[in-house]
């Protein structure tokens, strides 16, 4: 299994809605996804990670990080990482450690 980790794009939606529907339960309306998707590419701060089994182009996780700033100690930003689902056919298989690795970077 080969895994690429890299910021969704506006194409990915038919496969990253049933991906995220595995976390709420419920599938967005695609208009609305977009519209969405555009405004967190127009933040620097905002990411919008998938995970690609690029042998067969699955979507097997996603997540959302947001950098904030922060005053204490060192100032140091704080990554929070959001909305964090992997596929039930690629749990346990480091699929979500690697996204979390990838958001970091």
């Amino acid at each position: 299994m080969s895994i690429i980790y890299r910021k969704a794009e506006l194409s990915d939606i038919p496969k990253l809605n049933p991906l995220l529907a595995q976390l709420s339960d419920a599938m967005a309306d695609p208009q609305k996804m977009a519209e969405k998707m555009k405004k967190i590419a127009k933040n620097e701060d905002n990411y919008l990670l998938v995970a690609e089994n690029t042998e067969n182009g699955d979507l097997c996780g996603s997540l959302i990080g947001v950098v904030f700033e922060d005053i204490c100690d060192t100032c140091k930003p704080i990554l929070l990482v959001e909305n964090v689902v992997t596929d039930e056919k690629y749990r346990g298989k480091g699929v979500g450690r690697g996204m979390f690795e990838a958001i970091e970077t």
